[in-house]
């Protein structure tokens, strides 16, 4: 299998993409930023966005959440905090959620947790992903809440084709969310909402509907240098953001994904489908910042056992049976999303990969 030349991502990647030198479009993007003008672009945020503008800030809670909560207040803005609440929150997500409203006014929106939980079941066996529902509602939730009050701008963290190189180089250089966006980028897989109120005939889908007339979306990464690592570190000094207390299960920090006991088996079949792991994501980034030896990140992610037997403290099988699954179940949906070019079933049941990265 094929992976960048600079940072460890595979080529198995969706809507990765590689020059003629083997570069991967993350690295590309990553280079581009040396000549952008980011002065330019702050004198441009002045001007479209005046002292005491009334924004959403789409916030989960996390380092992210805290570092776009902080920039928008210090650059004078009315900042109303709204988060579309996970299904399965962790003690440490629920003590940085509420921190979150310490920093500003936060809105807490939670969507029927029976309906969610048959929805992660399902997305979980006919796409493979129990965060379906998390991802459409962060689109959802802020927009709805913006135009409930009256508000014309969301704002949320990186552009994540730019940070991650999942797309176009066009849409890497986006400084917000055109209309459709989520569609194309925002992790749906194929599963509309429509097909979820198909199979749920009798559910309440409101909450996963965009608003006809939408706010702007904006991406805070566009006007400021991003770096996740650094977020969490001065996050966590000057605002109170907590860390987990060891490395996050299926991760390689203590600052990553803290808000969600679902969040190891979403990457867990991440890894099964396309061979990469979150750890992919953070490590690269770091080579990339000249933080990370590439041959380092290499040592660590062949070693790593990416399947989330815990994640943040919840046994797995604890996790699926909040969404009805068993542990059959469980594994004979992994089965069925195993890509059978990187993977062989164990048991019958347990993918061992057939690559390393070199």
């Amino acid at each position: 299998m094929k992976h960048c030349r600079r940072c460890v991502y595979p080529e198995t990647k969706p809507n990765l993409w590689f020059d003629d030198t083997g570069l991967c479009s993350a690295c590309i993007a990553f280079e581009d930023r040396k000549h952008i003008n980011w002065e330019g672009r702050r004198l441009r945020f002045e001007r479209e966005f005046t002292p005491k503008t009334r924004v959403v800030a789409a916030v989960s809670g996390g380092k992210d959440s805290h570092y776009i909560v902080v920039k928008l207040k210090e650059m004078g803005l009315d900042v109303l905090a709204v988060c579309a609440s996970t299904d399965d929150l962790t003690p440490i997500g629920r003590k940085n959620l509420d921190n979150i409203g310490n920093l500003c006014e936060l809105i807490e929106a939670t969507p029927n947790r029976t309906q969610r939980r048959q929805m992660a079941k399902y997305a979980l066996e006919t796409v493979g992903d129990i965060s379906w529902c998390e991802h459409v509602l962060i689109w959802t939730i802020p927009a709805l809440i913006a135009k409930r009050f009256n508000i014309e701008h969301v704002f949320y963290g990186e552009n994540p084709q730019n940070e991650y190189g999942a797309g176009p180089r066009e849409s890497q250089k986006l400084a917000g969310m055109p209309p459709q966006w989520e569609q194309e980028f925002g992790g749906m897989l194929g599963l509309r909402v429509s097909d979820m109120m198909e199979q749920f005939p009798k559910g309440n889908f409101n909450p996963y509907r965009m608003p006809r007339v939408m706010p702007r979306r904006h991406f805070l990464g566009y006007y400021l240098p991003w770096d996740g690592e650094q977020n969490a570190i001065s996050m966590m000094y000057d605002y109170g953001f907590t860390w987990w207390h060891g490395t996050v299960e299926t991760s390689c920090v203590p600052w990553e994904n803290l808000d969600n006991h679902q969040t190891g088996i979403h990457d867990y079949f991440r890894y099964i489908k396309y061979g990469y792991t979150r750890a992919h994501d953070i490590l690269g980034s770091a080579i990339r910042r000249g933080k990370m030896d590439r041959l380092l990140a290499i040592e660590f992610i062949n070693k790593m056992d990416p399947f989330p037997v815990t994640y943040i403290g919840k046994k797995i099988e604890d996790v699926l049976a909040d969404i009805g699954m068993t542990m059959d179940e469980f594994w004979q949906t992994v089965g069925q999303f195993t890509n059978r070019n990187l993977f062989s079933l164990v048991d019958g049941d347990i993918p061992q990969p057939k690559f390393e990265i070199e």
